[in-house]
């Protein structure tokens, strides 16, 4: 720790990332794209940084430890009231890439109870099948069938569920997913 013209303590790279637990080059790094700032330099080049910047890699270090990128992290920072804006729309990223996720352990899941070339197909199908494509087959399915029918309560919960597959679904959930049954042959 060294005192700075302002009689603030500062610290170097190092020392910085022993408080933090992250590493040397994590620090450079964040302090180039403008994660931290360091508050001046010595006379030899080497960077310093104060306790606000030591503070600022503590909720940084959080950040990326849940998934968030470097720019979102800053965003999250530079903007304090932010933090709760970035973080919502991180939850609505994992929550869609858990729905992903989930759709392929069930897409493969179905597969280890299939054979051969069935397998494939099947995994081949609906692995690149978007979710919004299966909403839409899902959307088109229900307004088909019920057709005039005025229950619109009804209607919009049919819709707004079963677009999106169960943790363990049976061959002919997964299947479903991919053919409606308007089209099956």
């Amino acid at each position: 720790m060294r005192m700075d013209e302002a009689s603030r303590p500062t610290w170097n790279i190092g020392a910085v990332a022993r408080q933090t637990g992250l590493p040397v080059k994590v620090v450079r790094h964040w302090s180039d794209v403008g994660v931290v700032a360091p508050v001046g330099r010595t006379s030899g080049g080497y960077r310093r940084y104060d306790a606000d910047g030591v503070a600022r890699l503590q909720p940084a270090r959080t950040l990326r430890d849940l998934g968030m990128g470097l720019g979102e992290i800053r965003a999250a920072l530079d903007r304090e009231e932010g933090l709760a804006e970035v973080a919502a729309a991180h939850v609505e990223a994992l929550e869609a890439q858990v729905r992903r996720l989930r759709t392929h352990q069930a897409v493969l899941r179905t597969v280890t109870r299939r054979t051969t070339q069935e397998r494939l197909a099947l995994m081949t199908r609906t692995a690149h099948m978007h979710p919004d494509e299966r909403r839409t087959l899902v959307h088109d399915f229900l307004t088909e069938s019920l057709g005039d029918v005025d229950v619109p309560h009804f209607r919009e919960g049919l819709l707004a569920a079963g677009s999106d597959l169960p943790e363990d679904p049976t061959d002919e959930q997964v299947g479903a997913c991919r053919t409606p049954p308007w089209r099956r042959k």
